[in-house]
């Protein structure tokens, strides 16, 4: 990608967190995750904890959609304590969905 070749790491974990979106629309979880954890450790490289929260909650939505419900809840725990960390009250309200989401999936319905 251009971002990879000029060396904008910021806009390179974008584009790998867009792909991964698209392939989750597609149904093609396994991929997206890979290039979820792709853009999620370039956000920990760079320090981009807006980014690193926003990896983690979609990594979260695309293992919930391999029913893979624990770990989703984990994923989208961590990124509500980056979300809370860095003053970000509107990401914090889509991972509190998003826990609420897999609550509901998992049957917790008083969560």
């Amino acid at each position: 990608s251009i971002s990879r070749e000029t060396g904008n790491r910021h806009g390179e974990a974008v584009q790998l967190g867009n792909l991964a979106n698209a392939l989750s629309r597609r149904a093609e979880h396994l991929q997206a995750i890979q290039y979820l954890q792709l853009a999620l450790k370039i956000n920990d490289e760079t320090g981009n904890l807006p980014g690193k929260g926003s990896c983690l909650d979609s990594l979260g939505s695309t293992h919930a959609e391999l029913k893979e419900l624990g770990h989703a809840l984990e994923l989208h725990e961590e990124a509500l304590r980056i979300h809370r960390l860095v003053g970000d009250r509107r990401s914090e309200g889509k991972s509190l969905g998003h826990l609420g989401s897999v609550a509901y999936q998992k049957g917790e319905y008083e969560q």
